[in-house]
C-alpha cells in the first residue's frame, strides 16, 4: 500500500533517493519559487482576513457606541495595553526562538 522500504540505518545522503516515484501517482504542481508561491497564498486569504477584521471592526465600533464615556476610555486603554503586551511578548518569544535554532543548529 505504501512505498516505504526500510534501507538501513540513515548515514549520508546518498541513501536516499530523489524523484522516486510510482508510474500510478499524481506529482503536486509545486511552485518554482517559495516566493511565489506566498504571494499567491496572501493574496487568496487576504479578503477573508479583512472580512473577519471588518466585522470584529463593526461589532467593537456597536459596543462602544452604547457604552458611557468614561467606560469606552478604559475599555480603549485596555486594548491599547493588551496590544502592547501582545507586540512585545511576540518579538521576545522570536528572539527565544532563534536563540534556541542557533544553539541547536551549531553544526553548520
Amino acid at each position: 500500500m505504501y512505498n516505504i522500504k526500510f534501507r538501513g540505518i540513515y548515514e549520508n545522503e546518498k541513501q536516499l533517493q530523489k524523484n522516486e516515484i510510482l508510474d500510478t501517482s499524481v506529482r503536486f504542481k509545486e511552485p518554482e519559487n517559495i516566493n511565489k508561491f506566498m504571494l499567491k497564498a496572501t493574496i487568496i486569504s487576504l479578503p477573508m482576513v479583512m472580512g473577519v477584521i471588518a466585522i470584529a471592526g463593526f461589532a467593537l465600533y456597536d459596543t462602544l457606541m452604547k457604552l458611557q464615556n468614561h467606560l469606552k476610555m478604559k475599555l480603549i486603554f485596555s486594548m491599547v495595553v493588551s496590544g502592547f503586551i501582545i507586540i512585545i511578548s511576540l518579538f521576545t518569544h522570536e528572539i527565544i526562538d532563534s536563540w534556541q535554532y542557533i544553539s541547536d543548529n551549531r553544526s553548520w
